[in-house]
């Protein structure tokens, strides 16, 4: 008998895992429950239905603030976990779950699925070229009204503050993006405005770090541009790599003029969750990724701690 693969959460997230499956791994029974957000179900119910289950796996794609609290006891039983970004929304949750990864040696994979991008590992591949890096930016922007139409924002995990809704969690594709490329980021100044939608999240933030060498990186998250945008830039010493995730280009310069490489549509949901079954398969239970996932929740909790002195 065929172990399924069940689905936490019924968000538009947990609906694009359940159409991936249903689509390219027609063998695997999938079982989609809630998160309980609705049905008033407490973590402790939703786990024990899902242990109910005998799962493969289980892709927890509930609200961030739920993350931990269905995750750990499912690591705790050494059921694999692909847990949707932001890995928790606090540290010591986030760490919580990387050890309990560890200690039980089951698979976790936090749903960064950017990195399953073509664009991604070219950037990757390309960094080694540049040179010493001398700066970095990564922009990331979408008007929040046109993200969720015909929706009631503050109904929406990307409206409510305490479910990891705002500009921060939601666009952190763009931290873990910073995190796995550049080594050592500190965290050096941060502006978080607020207070245009009628709700409580952050709507902008723009993030100044810097990298092990003390030269700067820029993170421009924002709920307001009217004109999506996904762009990466990084300068070495020996060249610059310019990359837009919406036209799916990559352009390189090394000083004899630009090289710009076209990439076709992905699906990243397919790529991330095949990779997740082969960690599954090859008994690893934690990977680099997980780590800095991590890495990205401690940024952001100091982002907070920075913006409310």
């Amino acid at each position: 008998m065929v172990k399924p693969i069940v689905i936490v959460g019924k968000g538009s997230i947990g609906q694009r895992h359940s159409d991936t499956l249903t689509v390219n791994f027609p063998d695997i029974p999938v079982v989609h429950l809630g998160a309980g957000i609705r049905s008033g179900a407490t973590p402790a119910d939703i786990v024990a239905e899902v242990i109910s289950y005998d799962p493969r796996c289980v892709l927890v794609a509930s609200p961030a603030h739920l993350h931990a609290a269905h995750t750990l006891p499912l690591l705790a039983k050494g059921i694999p976990c692909l847990v949707e970004k932001p890995m928790a929304l606090t540290a010591a949750d986030a760490d919580a779950m990387l050890q309990a990864s560890i200690n039980n040696h089951v698979a976790l994979q936090i749903g960064y699925n950017l990195r399953c991008r073509s664009e991604y590992q070219e950037i990757v591949s390309l960094l080694p070229l540049l040179g010493n890096i001398q700066w970095a930016s990564f922009h990331c922007g979408q008007n929040l009204k046109q993200w969720r139409p015909n929706r009631e924002l503050d109904q929406t995990a990307s409206g409510v503050r305490e479910w990891g809704g705002g500009v921060i969690w939601e666009l952190s594709h763009e931290i873990d993006l910073a995190v796995s490329m550049i080594p050592g980021l500190k965290l050096e100044h941060a502006i978080v405005t607020r207070g245009i939608f009628p709700l409580s999240v952050d709507e902008v933030a723009m993030l100044t770090l810097s990298n092990a060498h003390q030269k700067p990186v820029h993170i421009h998250l924002d709920l307001h541009a009217f004109t999506p945008n996904r762009t990466i830039r990084v300068c070495g010493t020996k060249g610059q790599i310019s990359a837009d995730f919406i036209a799916r280009t990559v352009t390189v310069d090394f000083g004899q003029g630009p090289i710009t490489k076209e990439f076709p549509p992905e699906n990243t949901y397919f790529s991330q969750l095949s990779s997740f079954l082969a960690h599954i398969e090859a008994g690893s239970f934690v990977s680099e990724d997980t780590q800095q996932a991590l890495e990205v929740v401690n940024l952001v909790e100091k982002v907070y701690q920075y913006t409310s002195q």
